[in-house]
């Protein structure tokens, strides 16, 4: 049972996908720029995909879908946004956002800038790197330390991207069985729990489902970097794709919200190894509204827990001292951490 647990939220990823206040105009600004943008070509296809699409066509039903989210979006999150639809049973359109932000949010792991570091500039967080170099061990393949397992509630492909720098002939599928990452991308296999565990609450971005298959399939292949034109059309792909998925399929970016599968659960996985949690380290996290009923069963389900380290600002440690003393009588020691260079690691990452 791995004794240390990482939960790690939005903030860990902040020099490769925005935050949540500055994530609307991001994505406005892309659409706006593939808009603008003349292509060579008339077509955009993908024989994997089966995709065949007109690009003016594309665009101008991107341009349709903008003007609907700058309406309905405001000065409201996205994550507000979906919780409306999916309550007023607006499906078509609910399917339509989670196109467009599974798009966007592929997209940015294609980011080819190298200006200073700042917010959602980097294809990668560096953090990542440090983080990975740190904590993982050869074997038959570089793996991450087996003491360790990270819950997320993160849609990115960081972890991906970061196996990529070590195996770029490896496509997305192979990246994600070294990360023994649940859910599994186009294969069947069990979780191995004597292995590091990557947990992914709310699915992955640039991925389907596929309910016939009881399966995860991503519609991407590897990172590659490439230049701006075919990342705009990595973009078109995944938005024209989800937009109109086969009956049987559905964006593997998930919310919150949305009611899981019995084949499905990513918490049931948790609840292997959260009892033997001792340690657990919040980054990037702040336990927002939208996600307390599942954060509160994830907190109850550490039942030996004995320390929290909290890598995020003073007012979010507060707020999540607040919440964890409510939700526990374990009374763990809260040690608040505001260095955000590097990722927090503890003595036991190192153990073997």
């Amino acid at each position: 049972m791995s004794k240390v647990t990482y939960l790690i939220g939005a903030g860990a990823s902040y020099h490769s996908i925005p935050l949540v206040n500055s994530l609307n105009d991001k994505i406005f600004s892309l659409i706006k720029s593939i808009l603008s943008h003349t292509f060579k070509e008339e077509k955009i296809t993908d024989k994997d995909l089966s995709l065949n699409g007109n690009i003016a066509e594309l665009k101008n039903k991107l341009k349709t879908d903008l003007d609907w989210m700058q309406k309905e979006l405001g000065d409201n999150t996205i994550d507000s946004l979906a919780k409306q639809l999916n309550d007023l049973d607006k499906r078509e359109l609910l399917k339509t956002l989670k196109a467009i932000l599974s798009a966007y949010i592929v997209y940015e792991h294609y980011n080819t800038e190298s200006t200073e570091l700042a917010q959602a500039n980097r294809y990668l967080d560096p953090r990542y790197v440090d983080f990975f170099t740190k904590i993982s061990r050869k074997e038959d393949y570089v793996r991450i330390n087996k003491n360790i397992s990270i819950i997320s509630w993160n849609y990115d492909l960081q972890f991906e991207r970061i196996y990529y720098k070590y195996y770029p002939d490896f496509d997305v599928t192979e990246l994600s069985e070294l990360l023994n990452n649940y859910p599994p991308l186009n294969i069947n296999y069990n979780i191995d729990y004597t292995k590091f565990k990557l947990v992914r609450l709310n699915g992955l971005a640039g991925s389907v489902i596929d309910f016939r298959q009881k399966k995860f399939f991503s519609l991407i292949k590897n990172f590659e970097i490439i230049d701006l034109e075919n990342s705009y059309k990595i973009f078109l792909k995944i938005y024209s794709f989800l937009n109109n998925p086969s009956p049987y399929q559905t964006s593997g970016l998930r919310f919150a919200f949305e009611q899981n599968s019995e084949w499905y659960n990513p918490f049931s996985i948790a609840e292997n190894f959260l009892p033997g949690t001792e340690t657990l380290i919040i980054i990037g996290y702040s336990f927002p509204d939208f996600n307390r009923e599942l954060d509160s069963k994830l907190i109850k389900s550490m039942r030996n827990l004995k320390r929290i380290y909290v890598q995020d600002y003073k007012s979010v440690f507060n707020r999540i001292k607040e919440i964890i003393d409510f939700e526990t009588n374990l009374q763990p020691d809260m040690i608040h951490l505001d260095d955000f260079k590097t990722f927090y690691t503890t003595p036991l990452d190192f153990k073997s």
